[in-house]
């Protein structure tokens, strides 16, 4: 987009955009072609955007697709499709073709095609550009500014350390400034440890770092552990920006996992019109609100709309909720998580247990066992009071932290005994032969 507007042209009272970079339209015709797929999966450590040799097709085909997407008469009318999905973060390939209704590699022809003929659509904007008149004095940059600018233009693969350094110095230096936790936070979270991550992006937010990529990325970070945290981000997120539903849906679903369902309910509520694709997230989380609230009827028809619009990975999920509220009440249906979970064993039938709504205890153990007998697991400890089995009644509602990252897949039988801290609840009535059901698992505690 940057390129695209930076050959803007003054015309009068209007402004031309989208007049051909030679350089760029010249080297795109002489050198050797870059599947659109390859551009569109560039992130920062890929070779298109670290090596020299490589980045010019890059940025060179990057300018020219955005120029034809938002400029040709075939591909202008649908690009606001493709903005509005890219408000929420990196675009999938499947976003892309979704916007335009065409599969990428007829993209790739087209664009192509396009670079080869000998018409180019420009746009004329009606805006004129005002003269500066005013003085606009010149002053040396800060220090600080300077190094936090140099260090963030050196933050390459394999420059992680110096990084780490420079941006640790800044902390001292100045206290106050946020730029330097939130860039010490990104540098972890690059890493793929979001634990050692947090803290930073937290000093960040109370420090004022406020944009909207760190407050979306800080908030469905700290959703799986800080929801406090994650519901204080995300709300600065959506009072800044009211029309970004997607941050608007994932505050939501936050919310409903905390147990706080009629703040869920408010968080969606500005919402009026939704995509096809975003449409099974508003509902899914109206049904389930509605039936926290116990407005059955108004979840029913909540639940009916999302199993109309439900992917087939979801469909099971809406299909058990409408079949839930389409049933005489039976006291309450379970939210399932989309936080990090573990690995459910395959075949299971046994139904989902209902938790009490009492508050959560925690124990201290050795982790000796997995059980997986007839679908159910159950975690098997060793604590100060002996062997203890604590049930595991959904795998995706349960929480993980530590052993080195969000996500543990864990196999039936002997465990290497490592020390983990469970969160339960009181099993339900009925229910023999265990100590608890299990709301979390914390390693290495």
């Amino acid at each position: 987009m940057a390129e695209v507007y930076s050959t803007l042209q003054p015309r009068g009272d209007k402004i031309l955009v989208g007049s051909l970079i030679a350089g760029r339209h010249q080297a795109l015709l002489m050198d050797k072609w870059v599947p659109l797929s390859t551009i569109l999966s560039v992130d920062h450590d890929s070779p298109f955007y670290n090596e020299k040799a490589k980045m010019g097709s890059f940025y060179n085909e990057s300018w020219a697709l955005t120029h034809m997407l938002a400029l040709s008469d075939a591909y202008r009318p649908k690009f606001v499709k493709l903005l509005q999905a890219a408000t929420a973060g990196p675009v999938p390939i499947t976003a892309v073709e979704k916007a335009f209704e065409r599969p990428l590699m007829l993209i790739d022809k087209d664009l192509q095609g396009y670079l080869r003929g000998t018409r180019f659509q420009g746009v004329l904007l009606p805006m004129k550009l005002v003269k500066v008149e005013d003085d606009l004095p010149a002053a040396p940059a800060a220090a600080f500014d300077v190094t936090l600018t140099l260090t963030e233009l050196t933050d390459r693969p394999g420059h992680e350390e110096a990084t780490r350094q420079s941006l640790e110095r800044l902390t001292r230096d100045d206290p106050k400034r946020p730029e330097p936790e939130a860039a010490l936070g990104y540098l972890e979270w690059r890493r793929k440890d979001t634990t050692a991550a947090l803290p930073h992006f937290k000093k960040a937010f109370d420090l004022g770092s406020h944009s909207s990529r760190f407050l979306w990325d800080y908030g469905r970070m700290a959703g799986g552990s800080d929801t406090e945290m994650a519901v204080k981000a995300l709300r600065k997120l959506v009072a800044n920006e009211p029309n970004r539903n997607e941050a608007r849906f994932t505050l939501a679903s936050i919310l409903l996992h905390a147990g706080r369902h009629e703040e869920a309910l408010v968080a969606v509520a500005p919402v009026q019109k939704v995509s096809d694709t975003d449409a099974p997230k508003l509902f899914r989380i109206l049904a389930y609100g509605q039936m926290k609230r116990g407005n059955r009827e108004d979840a029913r028809v909540a639940a009916e709309r999302w199993q109309k619009y439900a992917s087939e990975d979801e469909k099971p999920e809406a299909d058990r909720m409408l079949a839930y509220l389409q049933a005489p009440a039976k006291g309450d249906l379970v939210i399932p998580d989309e936080r990090p979970h573990l690995v459910r064993p395959e075949s299971t039938d046994a139904p989902p247990i209902t938790l009490p709504a009492h508050t959560n205890e925690e124990i201290n153990g050795e982790f000796q066992r997995l059980l997986c007998d007839d679908g159910m697991l159950s975690v098997v400890l060793l604590t100060v009071h002996g062997r203890q089995t604590f049930l595991i009644a959904d795998p995706k509602t349960v929480v993980l932290s530590g052993a080195g990252g969000a996500t543990v897949d864990l196999t039936c039988g002997p465990q290497k005994k490592e020390a983990v801290r469970v969160e339960y609840r009181k099993p339900p009535a009925g229910t023999s032969g265990v100590d608890g059901v299990v709301i979390a698992l914390h390693f290495g505690e």
